[in-house]
């Protein structure tokens, strides 16, 4: 899929040195395919044709990675840099490990890397400078966007993405609410839209749109996420 960031796992000769002969990708079935470049004409040199060797693909140094599920030192949602990825073999399980700029290696399951498939005009993300849930307005290659409270681009790192129980983005914030007792315009069992929010005492703030359209706001141990 165009705009789609995909793990990749190159040949390697001597056990060394990378040959990007062919690579081998995960595809969006889960299954592993070979990938090969191709030779295409370039140009023209003296009436003889010049080829080059070109790939369907653009090799990245780092992406970004949305954290999906709970670590010690990061926050659900959170926007991580990831900069490089290791097979680890632990016991008879063998998986992928991301090392996150600035933290070390973490294992992948807990991330979602960020590419033009989740990140894209209409998303909602945080705005961390004021705690304004904000529609994504553009983005640009590297994945700075803007958003329609305005501002300059930023990175995606200036903000926060909604997460679902699975682990997968969200387009919109949203969250069930687990107890009404003495708050208007809430229904347990219902979901409820985040407009902003802010921490008080300690305490993560949500201000929802209730069932009458209203903006309330509520501690978060109200609502499940």
């Amino acid at each position: 899929m165009v705009g789609k960031v995909y793990l990749a796992k190159p040949e390697f000769e001597d056990f060394s040195i990378a040959n990007f002969d062919f690579i081998d990708v995960k595809d969006d079935s889960g299954e592993m395919v070979r990938v090969m470049d191709r030779l295409e004409e370039v140009g023209r040199n003296l009436g003889q044709p010049i080829f080059e060797h070109r790939w369907d693909f653009e090799f990245l140094e780092e992406v970004y990675a949305v954290v999906a599920k709970p670590f010690p030192d990061f926050r659900v949602g959170q926007v991580v840099v990831v900069e490089d990825v290791a097979e680890s073999t632990e016991g008879n399980k063998t998986g992928l490990l991301f090392s996150i700029k600035g933290k070390g290696f973490r294992i992948s399951d807990g991330f979602v890397i960020l590419d033009h498939t989740n990140v894209y005009p209409g998303v909602m993300i945080l705005d961390l400078r004021d705690g304004v849930w904000e529609k994504i307005r553009t983005v640009d290659e590297c994945l700075w966007v803007t958003v329609d409270g305005g501002g300059p681009r930023r990175s995606p790192e200036y903000f926060r993405f909604a997460i679902d129980r699975d682990g997968d983005i969200m387009v919109e914030p949203k969250v069930e609410c687990v107890d009404d007792v003495g708050v208007q315009g809430l229904t347990k069992g219902n979901f409820y839209y985040i407009v902003r929010e802010k921490m008080e005492s300690n305490q993560r703030m949500l201000v929802v749109v209730s069932d009458v359209g209203l903006e309330v706001g509520c501690f978060d141990d109200r609502f499940r996420f």
